[in-house]
């Protein structure tokens, strides 16, 4: 009998460039869209240190997460948050219990 490869799932991404994502070019502006709006929050002096910052925040939350591959920085934040204080997750040393 042959030897069959399956997939378990086939989910790509659009892009919008050849390194930007789809989603993750709206992220980034819906983040400025949500700084130009705070921005008369900010005093008049730091705007233009203000929209800098905003931008590379949001590019750097738009970079994959080195926990977790398959997600967003911006996502991994949002699952810590969102996370239930009251469900225990045991911290062990994984090497401690190697045989």
């Amino acid at each position: 009998m042959g030897h069959y490869t399956t997939t378990e799932e086939i989910r790509s991404e659009t892009k919008v460039t050849n390194h930007i994502f789809l989603t993750d070019f709206f992220f980034v502006i819906g983040y400025i869209g949500a700084a130009y709006l705070l921005s008369g929050l900010v005093r008049d002096d730091l705007h233009i240190a203000y929209y800098i910052f905003s931008g590379i925040a949001a590019l750097l939350l738009s970079l994959p997460s080195p926990y977790n591959q398959s997600r967003r920085n911006w996502q991994s934040i949002y699952f810590v948050f969102k996370k239930d204080p009251y469900i225990y997750e045991p911290v062990f040393d994984k090497d401690q219990y190697k045989k």
